[in-house]
């Protein structure tokens, strides 16, 4: 027995000396070796399987790493070598572990080793790489717990440490992190609760993804100062209770919230944000009551009244004086008890009246439909102008399409929720009866036009058909509504996916940027030549290119301007198309003065703007080229540098002279891709600066945009 225990002490000295005998030999061979190859060499060694060979070229006998497949270096202020900046070997299979060594590569910015089969803890010393952006290592096996030294980051951007085994709670050092743009920790088994001052220390962040752990405690009330927040704040599948904040309805109105499955209760605020979620936002918390749900909250109890007990006589100390009146006490609490009682039936009186005014109004509505609906068959929306005004004082539902129809009471009862916000209009998801989804821009405009004009305008948008662009395919005209039915796009839009917040995987990868270039810039070229038919976007930005489940580019809200312009002149209705020499035209100052200040300082609008407020096809070509420059640079509108801010164009005009300068205006996510591409970005850059020139004469037509992006990287592969 004792001789198979001395067996076991030896194999546990031999498994602890191996892999320092590996790590001698290795220093042995490497005296030409880097500090930062060295550290690297120790990432190596912690690896026991390397099914796609990701490190067979990590050489110990190299002078430097930045050669080895997975590494860039940079050279960085006075150093002559040129120093690790990042390391990326995501999907590689790797199975090992994350040495503390890692922490020694002083200059590290981007450590990218998700979804592999990585195991053992987060060591402390990982984080004193005060350099460190981007931290990405979801979907490993990692276990222990957050080590609070990743509040010494003051630069971290991404913190994404989703689908692991990490255990304890969220460190409250975290919300030193103030440059975090995203932070997902989802799907990990973390306790505790969620650490007061993320809402009001990380304003910049952007995506915020708790869900899935086990989370206690009540939801903090400044999350809702996250004035940048996009997509969706998942706090659902945890442990979460108490009532839910009406800081919260502060949110951007564009923002989704998941709650479910928590322990929360009390009435829903009816405030901003909260009041535009669907009621799937707040499933699985039995004690929450009010709308959107469908569980009526309970009524206020009258507060008792301090009287003394039935058959006891009252009794005064001596000296007093009694009376068969009631004291100041019982007075007060009988006259709240009325007030409480007279709110709960006008409240009552209240609700009762709108559900019969709600009826009636679909009641309406629906025969109106049936009765006189016009629905587009091939002929001329002249016609339906001509009918009866009874029709439009109701609401007309017009169809482009004869293979997509839904009835008008289907659209009126669809759950809808909120996507974003543009000027007056808001734009909604709506899940249709049968599950079909849709996109529902509002106008936001009242009034009773609806004149041929406009009918004819509507009709030629809901013709268009291209892969790249966002299909009509109805429209719903009444007084107090102007609706636009569009496809829905699941991939949500360019603004967000640019900044890594679509899927919480990190930034973009450069084949997947230009792919949506190329769709974009198609859509764009056919909207500008299509058939008799010339549109000009007039408001084109990232979050306009909307994107579908494989990422493929399609322009949506194209000639929306225009028909905002046309319904909103005045009271008197519509005076027209926007064309020279028609009355609209003439009085376009008139139209435009309310948004003109919208022109003026938006970054994807032309100088000319300032002096013409008419959009133009060169409009969208600049426009164009600025988010070209944004694919390219991944820097957010203006650029903010250290004591001012600069407009983007004039920044890369600055930055970019020389093609020695050229990585100073590449994204850093870009830049270990650009030794494989780095002509494809070139060319890109070339046509963006020709998009966005000064004279509009100088700037290409969209249809040569397109082709020239075309011929680039016809053999890249999408990521």
């Amino acid at each position: 027995m004792q001789v198979a225990k001395g067996r076991h002490n030896l194999k546990g000295l031999f498994n602890i000396l191996l892999p320092t005998l590996f790590l001698l030999q290795t220093l042995s061979h490497a005296s030409g070796l880097n500090s930062d190859g060295f550290a690297l060499l120790s990432f190596k060694w912690s690896i026991y399987s390397d099914p796609h060979l990701s490190l067979s070229d990590w050489n110990d006998r190299d002078q430097t790493p930045c050669n080895w497949s997975g590494i860039l270096c940079l050279k960085l202020g006075a150093y002559e070598d040129p120093r690790v900046v990042s390391l990326q070997l995501p999907q590689m299979g790797l199975a090992g572990s994350i040495p503390k060594q890692l922490g020694q590569l002083t200059y590290l910015r981007t450590i990218d080793l998700q979804n592999n089969q990585l195991i053992g803890t987060l060591h402390r010393e990982i984080f004193d790489g005060l350099s460190l952006r981007n931290i990405l290592l979801s979907e490993n096996q990692l276990s222990g717990i957050i080590p609070p030294e990743v509040g010494n980051l003051k630069d971290l951007e991404y913190l994404n440490l989703g689908n692991n085994r990490l255990v304890g709670s969220i460190p409250d050092p975290i919300t030193n992190c103030t440059s975090l743009v995203s932070l997902v920790l989802k799907e990990n088994t973390l306790t505790g609760s969620i650490p007061h001052g993320i809402g009001s220390n990380l304003s910049l962040l952007q995506q915020l993804d708790l869900s899935s752990n086990r989370l206690n405690g009540s939801i903090p009330a400044d999350l809702g100062d996250l004035s940048n927040l996009q997509g969706t704040m998942n706090l659902s599948d945890n442990c979460l209770s108490g009532p839910i904040p009406a800081s919260l309805g502060k949110l951007p109105l564009n923002v989704s919230l998941d709650l479910q499955q928590n322990a929360l209760y009390g009435p829903i605020p009816q405030t901003g944000a909260l009041s535009n979620q669907g009621p799937t936002a707040f499933l699985g918390n039995p004690g929450l009551c009010g709308f959107p749900l469908k569980v009526d909250c309970p009524s206020l109890p009258s507060e008792p009244q301090d009287l003394p007990p039935s058959g006891i006589a009252a009794t005064e100390p001596p000296g007093t004086k009694q009376s068969k009146s009631f004291n100041t006490k019982q007075i007060v609490a009988i006259a709240v008890g009325d007030v409480f009682g007279i709110a709960i039936i006008c409240l009552t009186f209240i609700y009762c009246y709108r559900r019969h005014a709600l009826r009636k109004a679909k009641k309406n509505a629906r025969t109106c439909l049936e009765k006189a609906s016009y629905k587009y068959d091939g002929s001329s929306l002249r016609e339906g102008s001509e009918r009866e005004s009874g029709t439009t004082e109701h609401g007309d539902l017009v169809h482009f399409s004869k293979d997509f129809k839904f009835e008008l009471d289907d659209l009126l009862q669809a759950s809808a929720y909120v996507l974003g916000k543009s000027g007056p209009g808001v734009v909604y998801r709506a899940v249709l009866e049968g599950g079909t989804t849709v996109a529902v821009r509002s106008l936001g405009i009242e009034g009773d036009q609806h004149h041929k004009e406009v009918d004819n305008e509507i009709l030629l948008m809901g013709r268009v058909r291209h892969p790249n662009v966002v299909r009509l395919r109805a429209y719903f005209w009444s007084v107090q509504e102007k609706l636009l039915v569009y496809d829905f796009k699941a991939g949500g839009n360019l603004a967000t996916a640019l900044r890594g917040c679509r899927n919480a995987k990190g930034p973009m990868q450069w084949a997947t940027r230009l792919n949506i270039a190329k769709g974009a810039a198609q859509g764009l070229a056919y909207l500008h030549d299509c058939g008799s038919r010339k549109y000009a976007h007039g408001g084109l930005k990232p979050s306009k290119i909307l994107l579908d489940e494989n990422m493929e580019a399609c322009i949506a809200d194209f000639n929306v301007v225009k028909l905002r312009s046309l319904c909103s002149v005045s009271s008197a209705g519509c005076h027209g198309l926007l064309v020279p020499g028609s009355r609209a035209y003439s009085n376009i100052t008139e139209i435009t003065m309310d948004t003109i200040h919208l022109f003026r300082s938006s970054p994807y609008q032309p100088p000319e703007a300032a002096e013409d407020p008419i959009p133009t096809q060169k409009w969208d070509v600049y426009a164009f080229g600025v988010i070209l420059l944004e694919l390219l640079t991944g820097k957010s509108l203006p650029v903010k540098l250290a004591s001012s801010e600069l407009d983007l164009v004039a920044w890369v005009h600055t930055s970019s002279q020389g093609s020695t300068s050229f990585s100073k205006v590449l994204d850093p996510s870009l830049l270990l891709e650009r030794m494989h591409v780095q002509h494809e970005m070139l060319e890109v850059l070339q046509i963006a600066l020709s998009c966005v020139a000064i004279s509009p004469e100088q700037r290409p037509r969209m249809k040569q945009v397109a082709e020239s992006l075309e011929n680039i990287g016809c053999s890249s592969s999408k990521y």
